[in-house]
């Protein structure tokens, strides 16, 4: 991966509104920053989730490679969870042993589900990308980097609503964020709309029997809703065939690697899914570095939480556990790749990064 002239262009634009021209690494009068300090990262980097993973890495990547000298005195340590629990358990414990864990980040609901309430034990700030609030509920050393699922949920609702969708068929996976999703989404409704759910199994390839299904009953819908892995949504929209029945289909986040503009994904056409908005510098940034576009939001996440990390190590002299909670719940709005971001709590929610969410329409531009 290289950084071109334009791209540090670029970069230079958003880190001019994302970070204070008054941090440490812009002024050389400051005081020495943080050193030693270690960031534990557990992503997905191989396995079915290994398109998350590479890009929340990218985000990382970005600011570190165009900011060598601010990063100096933090190492970041990625370990690969393969988006299973104990694995990212055996990986969280590792780090550990090897070093002292100044913040870690994990990527993934069940993942961070598993690793929360260790964190929380040996209190290590954890950051999450989970939109489950389960998983900062009650706790104070874990903070989820996203909106809440219902956050998400409300947003895809509403947009339903507009389009005068009431009668809605679901296919979900067996996976604990699709199935939240769906369940959050249910909870929901109003009296005068139904949502009927089709669940099948995570290894599930082929969805011809269900799409034939789907097509014989998509009069008696409005919308059709895919809460499946991207390769699963891609083989039910093939599967259903251009001229099915459903004039409005939509799904979640999962649905973002079809802007990557391959032919495949030319299925996904007219499709549409929530997501948080991303600032349209940062995606002209991602395109020209990765020159795809598969899953930027999750990479805009990183890349504000790398900033956030800049700032308490330099800005804020924040080099203690302690100290860097201060600055991540200190409430300020922050700006950056994902827009405007700011810390919240609730009992409900518990401690998240709150950023405005978008209602994405997928056209591909075939290669």
């Amino acid at each position: 991966m290289r950084i071109t002239r334009n791209s540090v262009r670029v970069l230079g634009a958003i880190l001019a509104v994302t970070l204070d021209l008054n941090l440490g690494f812009y002024c050389p009068a400051a005081a020495d920053p943080c050193n030693d300090l270690h960031v534990g990262l557990t992503l997905p980097l191989t396995g079915p989730g290994a398109a998350y993973g590479v890009a929340a890495r990218n985000g990382f990547e970005l600011t570190l490679r165009a900011n060598p000298d601010a990063f100096r005195g933090i190492t970041f340590h990625y370990e690969d969870s393969q988006l299973k629990p104990a694995q990212a358990v055996r990986a969280f414990n590792a780090l550990r042993s090897r070093f002292q864990i100044w913040a870690h980040f994990d990527f993934g609901s069940a993942t961070s589900l598993a690793l929360a309430p260790i964190a929380e034990q040996a209190q290590v700030p954890m950051f999450s990308s989970a939109y489950d609030p389960e998983v900062s509920r009650g706790r104070r050393y874990v903070i989820r980097f996203a909106n809440s699922t219902g956050d998400y949920g409300q947003k895809l609702i509403n947009e339903l609503r507009l389009r005068r969708i009431k009668r809605i068929a679901v296919v979900v996976v067996d996976n604990p964020f699709f199935t939240q999703y769906v369940d959050t989404l249910q909870s929901l409704l109003r009296a005068d709309e139904i949502l009927t759910v089709y669940r099948v199994d995570s290894a599930e390839s082929d969805f011809g029997a269900l799409s034939i299904k789907l097509n014989s009953i998509s009069a008696q819908y409005d919308g059709l809703g895919l809460f499946l892995f991207h390769e699963q949504s891609r083989q039910m929209l093939r599967r259903l065939g251009a001229k099915n029945g459903f004039s409005n289909i939509f799904g979640s986040d999962a649905f973002e690697e079809a802007s990557n503009g391959t032919k495949e994904d030319e299925v996904f056409n007219g499709t549409f899914f929530a997501n948080a908005r991303v600032v349209p510098e940062f995606i002209q940034l991602y395109h020209e570095t990765y020159h795809n576009m598969r899953h930027h939001t999750f990479a805009a996440g990183t890349f504000d939480f790398s900033n956030l990390l800049l700032e308490a190590a330099h800005a804020r002299q924040a080099c203690s556990r302690e100290e860097l909670l201060v600055v991540a719940k200190s409430g300020s709005m922050r700006s950056g790749a994902l827009g405007v971001i700011q810390y919240k709590e609730s009992q409900i929610t518990g401690g998240y990064f709150a950023s405005e969410i978008a209602i994405k329409n997928v056209a591909t531009q075939t290669k």
